[in-house]
């Protein structure tokens, strides 16, 4: 007994463009978990750093390590994303002297690949 492929046509949602959905589709797997991953630690950083005691001139300092088998072609090994944000900017934010927006343009981010 043969089954039966049942073909369906897909819309996009209502307000999504189609050609939006292509161009996520080609974009590199590896930049967009980058970029989320760097977008996710520097909230975490602004949500939680206003409650750790730490001095006007030291520096909270979170890094995320990926470390991809080697076996995998094409995928970086040993990827390393430092982020940092100065004492006296985490007070003026815990303090309303400093937007969230403005603070976020203060982190100081490194890559290494």
């Amino acid at each position: 007994m043969n089954p039966t492929i049942e073909r369906r046509t897909c819309q996009a949602p209502d307000g999504v463009k189609p050609a939006l959905v292509g161009n996520r589709a080609s974009e590199d797997p590896f930049a967009g978990y980058v970029r989320e991953l760097k977008s996710t630690l520097a909230e975490i950083m602004l949500e939680y750093g206003p409650t750790i005691q730490i001095g006007p001139e030291d520096w909270l300092t979170v890094a995320a390590r990926e470390m991809s088998p080697k076996l995998m072609p094409g995928n970086p090994t040993d990827a390393t994303i430092t982020l940092r944000l100065k004492g006296s900017d985490l007070a003026a934010l815990k303090a309303g002297r400093l937007s969230t927006e403005d603070a976020l343009r203060r982190i100081e981010v490194k890559e290494r690949y």
